[in-house]
């Protein structure tokens, strides 16, 4: 939606997964704060990773001993380097090993066609 521009300023998809998996993704423009979170929901948990912080909560619901339901929580944090980079380093890795990428063409292929299909979604609203 505008904001405070004639073009979007504020973006928002659920992506809901065949697997059950549903995630929400916000982009904002306008937002006072730097925030870069990833939120997925799945059954019986519950993941929020906070880029900016880089670390993540992880949410589960389990039974304890007596069979009753409770929710278990752990939080981990990430390499303190810039992910950007890393990316870059294993590409530039693959290229110059000829070796296997971590994420293969074809799934940077499948999330370039989601967000054709989210901006496209965007177009039509």
């Amino acid at each position: 939606m505008p904001v405070l521009t004639p073009r979007v300023d504020i973006a928002n998809a659920r992506l809901r997964f065949a697997s059950g998996l549903i995630a929400n993704l916000t982009a904002s423009r306008v937002s006072v704060e730097k925030t870069r979170k990833f939120r997925v929901f799945a059954p019986r948990t519950y993941v929020s990773a906070d880029f900016t912080a880089r670390e993540a909560q992880v949410y589960r619901l389990e039974a304890d001993e007596a069979g009753n339901a409770r929710i278990a929580s752990a939080r981990q944090g990430a390499p303190d380097r810039e992910p950007l980079r890393l990316q870059i380093e294993a590409f530039a890795r693959a290229v110059r090993d000829r070796s296997r990428p971590v994420v293969p063409g074809e799934d940077g292929r499948r999330a370039l066609a989601l967000a054709h299909a989210i901006l496209e979604r965007m177009a039509a609203a």
